[in-house]
């Protein structure tokens, strides 16, 4: 898969420089394409036990079939984690300009406010990765069907819904 990754990443810096702009935003839905579609790589891997590829086609066809729930997961996380994120870069660097350009007392503070920073940005780290890993489990359970354990089915009822056509760009 890494070939392709390297194939991927070429043809879409190439479509980046040849049209400018336009290119970068093509360039970043294509990437975001590319993330959407293998969303749910790893559980299809682990469970089952077939190689990168296939995991990639199997994960792009069960996020068609529960498009919007994933999709919508993805994005809360994402919103979260700005949420949180970038104000602990902000403080995070202002913990380093003060580190590098201040005095006794201006380092002392920006050493409290890196550490705080970088300790937000670890924690937040941690935490999103075992929700992510744990929500695409259950999707990933639901999405083929077998129970999800702990979690009532009628609460994943209409949440799934298959995709449907709805002309050119749907």
């Amino acid at each position: 898969m890494g070939a392709a990754r390297h194939d991927r990443r070429s043809l879409i810096r190439a479509i980046e420089r040849r049209f400018g702009t336009v290119g970068n935003i093509l360039g970043f839905l294509a990437g975001l394409a590319w993330t959407i579609a293998t969303f749910l790589v790893v559980p299809v891997v682990v469970a089952e036990d077939v190689g990168p590829v296939e995991a990639a086609k199997r994960s792009g066809q069960l996020i068609k079939q529960t498009w919007g729930t994933s999709l919508r997961t993805t994005l809360r996380f994402g919103v979260i984690q700005a949420v949180i994120g970038i104000p602990a870069i902000i403080v995070l660097g202002i913990g380093f300009a003060l580190l590098v350009g201040g005095g006794a007392a201006n380092r002392a503070l920006g050493a409290v406010l890196a550490l705080a920073g970088g300790a937000t940005l670890l924690a937040m780290s941690v935490v999103f990765s075992a929700i992510s890993g744990y929500a695409r489990a259950l999707i990933y359970r639901y999405a083929v069907g077998q129970p999800v354990p702990g979690i009532d089915a009628a609460l994943f009822a209409g949440v799934f819904q298959p995709r449907k056509r709805r002309g050119f760009f749907g």
